[in-house]
């Protein structure tokens, strides 16, 4: 899993994050979640990549949350969820800024 968008440590204004990249996961399903300074799950989703593995493909999806007051550094997350037991099997993990 490789993240284009966001950025490590952009500064993300509103209530939409929208996570780009591309990866070769199982059945192309890349699971994404935003965590705040507590690690509090604050949103989470998946994306279908245009292709599953063995093969490659972009992917890209939008999260919804409720921004804090102050801009705080929160961390995005897209991972691979193992099908035969649920375990998180890779995980690419990024900080970024959110707040108004």
């Amino acid at each position: 899993i490789a993240l284009a968008n966001p950025a490590p440590g952009v500064q993300v204004k509103g209530d939409r994050l929208v996570v780009k990249g591309e990866a070769s996961v199982y059945e192309g399903t890349v699971s994404l979640r935003l965590r705040d300074d507590r690690g509090q799950v604050m949103a989470q989703g998946y994306a279908t990549a245009a292709e599953g593995a063995p093969g490659r493909g972009p992917f890209s999806a939008a999260l919804t949350f409720t921004p804090p007051a102050a801009s705080r550094s929160w961390t995005v997350e897209a991972f691979e969820v193992s099908a035969e037991d649920g375990q998180i099997v890779y995980s690419v993990q990024l900080p970024i800024w959110v707040g108004r």
